[in-house]
């Protein structure tokens, strides 16, 4: 008897956490019906499913009122499976043929309507609608074995729902991949015309459309949902720059910026195949043709397109996201990032890691920035005694700066063969490429040819790796390639910072002791794609500013398989 009450108590025992487990079971509801409207109550069932369901008018409240009631119940595909009409009392039974919500409304359907009228319905699915007293009685069963068999009917409606949810789940993972193959083509479409509309404004160098750029990217943003903002640094407000935000679920993270530049370099129209800001198609290569195509034109229309499809993937970013998209970049960025990067504006974003340009790439591989080499300008100056064309004499001015220029091209060809040899890559060694000269005595038909002059000038573009010994560089400017002994003297400028507020140089870690760039590395390998060795771009971006502040920064912009033509014709 003891053991009979154990396994009776296991089997009720079991039998509660099964039937918790149970999608369905009996479901008592109070239905307050409105004098004019409906009523509905819903249940998602799998298909062959006994469903049974009692109701009832209750009207106690209004004893001189005798409301009626209709009821409808349709499956998910819109078929009746039970309709009544003028009804106090009434009962449906049937088994489910169809997948999904079954839905049974009500609404009063006499004169006699009152208020406050409330009707029950016992709705019940699957066991909980199965009449086990019938079938004790049948079976001649009892007790623990009657248990037993609600248990075993128990764990086979389990059995169906489970395999009814993975049914489910594979179908429904099918109608995700074709969304997201769906979203996927529409980014891409949206992303071709998108790109097309922005590089037909004219945003080239000495008179950059500014206003049209903000007018097209800020309602794009918006678009999207995103958080836009115009911040002024010059006083006539002529150089936007424009704020995108993506508010993430923890605003006290640093925060990840993405940057792009609204301006390009001019473009020469008779040396294109086709004109430089009719954003041409080629139908047979689909290569679109217009200035600021590589540089950089593309990527505020990658990063907005890269956000709509995690927006339709659902994604919620935990880190705020902005997108700053900014003037000047390609005269120096002094009205641009350089006084954004000073600003209380952007010191209140709180960024941690930034994201700015970089270049195309010619192999499958991405190519990736840590450092921008710094920009010097080096003018040297020549003097001497003048004389006669015709006469031979030492320490001519035209002489001596041809002795510098002979010594320093001695040195870029040095550097110039490491890169010949792949010892190095163009970004990092030392590029000192002669710009222009000045010597002579003019005339009203050009220069005096019978007359040395007493100066002469050159002026150089000077690149140097951030890494450089830059102390070095400077005593061998003064020492060997600018002799004062030879009446030669120089000025250097500097433009842009030479190191981080450290002390150290302007250069982000690519290696385990900086977690961005390991998750920015994975993120790549994720995605299928491939990473070159990282480098120092051998020109100049705004990264360098961010860099300054000690904030990591990437240049990247996702081009492989594609010639570089940045600033070049046809681009």
């Amino acid at each position: 008897m003891a053991a009979t009450s154990r396994a009776m108590v296991l089997a009720v025992g079991v039998l509660v956490v099964v039937m918790a487990l149970l999608p369905g079971g009996a479901e008592a509801v109070w239905l307050d019906l409105p004098p004019t409207g409906t009523k509905c109550v819903s249940e998602e069932i799998q298909p062959n499913v006994v469903v049974l369901a009692d109701y009832a008018l209750m009207y106690e409240s209004h004893p001189t009122a005798h409301p009626t009631v209709a009821v409808k119940v349709t499956s998910p595909y819109g078929n009746t499976v039970h309709h009544n009409e003028n009804a106090t009392t009434g009962q449906f039974a049937f088994t489910t043929s169809e997948a999904g919500n079954y839905l049974a409304c009500f609404w009063l359907d006499s004169p006699e309507k009152g208020s406050g009228t409330s009707l029950n319905l016992d709705w019940k699915i699957g066991i909980a609608a199965k009449d086990w007293d019938t079938v004790a009685k049948k079976e001649k069963i009892e007790g623990v074995e009657l248990e037993l068999r609600k248990l075993e009917a128990s764990v086979e409606s389990i059995h169906h729902n489970l395999l009814y949810l993975k049914a489910r789940e594979a179908e429904m993972r099918t109608v995700s991949e074709k969304t997201n193959a769906r979203v996927a083509w529409f980014s891409i479409l949206s992303l071709g015309v998108c790109i097309v509309d922005y590089l037909r404004i004219r945003t080239a160098h000495p008179s950059p459309d500014y206003a049209g750029a903000a007018a097209f990217l800020l309602p794009y943003a918006a678009s999207l949902g995103l958080c836009t903002a115009t911040l002024h640094f010059t006083p006539c407000k002529s150089k936007p720059l424009l704020l995108l935000t993506w508010p993430g679920t923890d605003p006290f993270l640093p925060s990840v910026l993405l940057n792009s530049h609204l301006d390009s370099v001019p473009a020469e129209p008779e040396h294109w195949l086709h004109p430089p800001f009719a954003a041409h198609r080629d139908p047979a290569t689909g290569r679109i043709y217009a200035r600021g195509a590589q540089d950089d034109k593309c990527l505020p229309i990658q990063y907005l397109e890269a956000i709509r499809g995690l927006q339709a993937a659902r994604f919620a970013p935990t880190r705020t996201l902005h997108i700053s998209l900014v003037p000047d970049e390609e005269i120096g960025g002094a009205d641009g990032f350089e006084k954004f990067a000073q600003s209380e504006e952007f010191r209140a974003l709180n960024v941690g890691f930034m994201l700015d340009e970089g270049q195309a790439s010619l192999t499958d591989e991405f190519r990736v920035f840590y450092g921008d080499r710094l920009v010097w300008r080096l003018i040297v100056k020549a003097t001497g005694a003048p004389g006669h064309g015709s006469k031979l004499f030492d320490g001519a001015a035209v002489e001596n700066l041809m002795d510098c220029m002979e010594t320093i091209a001695g040195f870029r060809e040095a550097q110039f063969g490491m890169v010949k040899a792949g010892l190095r890559g163009p970004g990092e060694v030392v590029s000192v490429n002669p710009v222009y000269m000045e010597a002579g005595t003019p005339s009203p038909t050009g220069f005096v040819m019978n007359m040395q002059p007493s100066e002469a000038e050159v002026g150089f573009d000077f690149r140097l790796p951030p890494t450089e010994d830059i102390e070095h560089i400077v005593r061998r400017i003064k020492e060997e390639w600018v002799p004062a002994h030879k009446n030669l003297t120089y000025k250097l400028m500097k433009k842009g910072p030479t190191w981080d507020l450290s002390g150290r140089p302007i250069v982000t870690a690519t290696n385990a002791s900086n977690p961005w760039w390991s998750v920015f590395e994975q993120a790549i390998i994720s995605a299928g794609g491939k990473l070159a060795k990282p480098e120092i771009l051998s020109s100049t971006t705004d990264s360098r500013f961010i860099r300054q502040l000690g904030i990591p920064a990437l240049g990247f912009s996702p081009m492989t398989n594609t010639p570089i033509l940045l600033h070049d014709n046809n681009e």
